[in-house]
């Protein structure tokens, strides 16, 4: 399956050269707001259209960013945890994908971000939904190692 072939080598290639491309030009401001934003930080980009992603049978989120979903990957990895209320969510739909890709279509500093995350979550949405939580841990994983770079 090329879905998996490619977000399988995507796991295993350098992502020094993959953050220079599509994150080293970011500020500081802009990398917050891909990671974190809060509930009023989103509501106030997006026109009050959007807040924090709604998770059904999972506490609020705090963060509308990458890092509020960071946290809960991790954990369902330290604990091999596949249970989670995220984890259920992805299998059902693919509504946190297109959020996650959504909140950063409006903004220009994003433009190849979002061009490579809807390659990525593209794979993943044509996956068996029982693949789904696996690949997308990679892509937070990935996404993670290249603003820390």
């Amino acid at each position: 399956m090329l879905a998996v072939k490619e977000l399988d080598q995507l796991w295993h290639d350098d992502k020094e050269p993959l953050a220079k491309e599509l994150v080293y030009h970011l500020t500081p401001s802009q990398i917050n707001y891909l990671l974190f934003s809060c509930e009023n930080e989103e509501k106030e980009h997006s026109k009050g259209k959007n807040g924090c992603y709604y998770i059904p049978n999972a506490s609020p989120l705090v963060y509308s960013g990458f890092c509020a979903f960071s946290k809960m990957v991790r954990d369902a990895r330290l604990y091999n945890n596949l249970s989670l209320p995220l984890f259920d969510n992805l299998r059902t739909g693919n509504w946190v994908l297109d959020y996650l890709q959504s909140r950063l279509e409006n903004h220009s500093c994003y433009k190849d971000l979002v061009i490579w995350l809807t390659k990525y979550f593209g794979y993943i949405k044509v996956l068996p939904s029982h693949l789904k939580p696996k690949y997308f841990t990679r892509i937070i994983y990935v996404i993670r190692e290249m603003i820390c770079q």
